[in-house]
């Protein structure tokens, strides 16, 4: 369930930023620029944020934190 997911990766996130478990810059801007290149990557129109159709997730509070990883598996998690 797409909304249930995303919740489920907003209390992950609110962990890991609790932790300080970031990803380094560059993972993050190789997961972003995998994202941008999904048929499921978006912009949304009015607050210019970028998301994922699939998981529902702000892709740059996603991809940001180790652990997260993308749920059609283009880019996975760090321990």
């Amino acid at each position: 369930m797409k909304g249930l997911d995303s919740v489920k990766d907003i209390i992950e996130a609110i962990k890991e930023t609790a932790k300080g478990n970031y990803a380094p810059d560059t993972t993050v801007k190789g997961r972003i620029s995998i994202c941008e290149g999904c048929k499921n990557f978006t912009v949304l129109p009015v607050i210019k944020t970028r998301h994922c159709n699939e998981c529902l997730c702000d892709i740059d509070i996603k991809t940001m934190f180790k652990k997260m990883e993308c749920p059609l598996g283009k880019w996975h998690g760090e321990e």
